[in-house]
């Protein structure tokens, strides 16, 4: 089903606007994703070994949303739409309706993030730290803070169903019930040296200095727009209550 491909520093993997039907996993390396905006280079992602990119093509066979190239000598296991195309053929009608809804949010969230951060570039951004602000937090933290050195970063609720072993979280979060994290919560996003949460469809939402996205708020993206941020997971009780900094060169 995959043919592995290698590609040397520096070389387009795929260009935004181009046609394809390809996805990539990783096995060495790094890629960096981009997108252009008013003639600026945006990078949305630096990707390692493990992570999978241009996925949305094999299932809508749209344009490419972004530009991937190799930061380093690459190996990559390439997945053509031909050769799923049996599977998902066979994939009931329901699902591959779902599958195509959740593709189409995706590329309007990543356009509306960054139309979002397309002002003018802040600062560039020297560290992001998450810490616990809660007893709870600062547990699932291991009593340490933690500098994220990739985005996206992704956080969502720990689970042995074997359904969701697919589920890519950098952190995984213990909770019980009544449940205020879901399985799939949200994401931090790098965006034109600006950091953003984005839902991934939680159920509860997440509540960010005071600002609720995802649950039952249409808003699904936030700006991170404060040096020291208060990301609340669930509803406003939850035990699971974080902060977000955001240090810059200039700070």
């Amino acid at each position: 089903m995959a043919t592995q491909k290698q590609y040397r520093k520096g070389d387009v993997i795929m260009e935004e606007g181009s046609i394809g039907s390809s996805a990539y996993l990783i096995r060495s390396g790094r890629v960096e994703i981009s997108k252009q905006h008013e003639g600026n280079k945006i990078v949305l992602a630096l990707l390692e070994q493990g992570e999978v990119f241009g996925e949305m093509s094999l299932i809508d066979e749209k344009p490419r949303s972004a530009t991937a190239t190799a930061l380093d000598i690459c190996v990559l296991d390439e997945i053509t739409h031909d050769s799923i195309a049996e599977a998902w053929d066979h994939t009931p009608p329901l699902v591959r309706s779902l599958l195509s809804t959740l593709v189409e949010r995706i590329r309007g969230v990543d356009e509306h993030i960054l139309a979002s951060g397309a002002s003018p570039a802040q600062a560039r951004i020297r560290r992001v730290v998450l810490s616990g602000m809660s007893t709870k937090a600062t547990d699932q933290l291991g009593g340490r803070t933690m500098e994220l050195s990739r985005f996206p970063f992704h956080v969502g609720r720990s689970t042995d169903r074997v359904w969701f072993s697919f589920s890519k979280n950098d952190l995984l979060l213990n909770d019980s019930l009544p449940y205020n994290v879901s399985r799939n919560h949200f994401s931090l996003t790098h965006c034109n040296q600006e950091i953003f949460v984005v839902d991934r469809g939680s159920t509860l939402g997440t509540i960010v200095n005071g600002n609720r996205i995802g649950g039952h708020s249409p808003i699904r993206n936030i700006l991170c727009d404060q040096e020291e941020n208060v990301i609340v997971i669930g509803s406003p009780e939850s035990p699971f209550q974080f902060q977000l900094t955001i240090e810059r060169e200039n700070g």
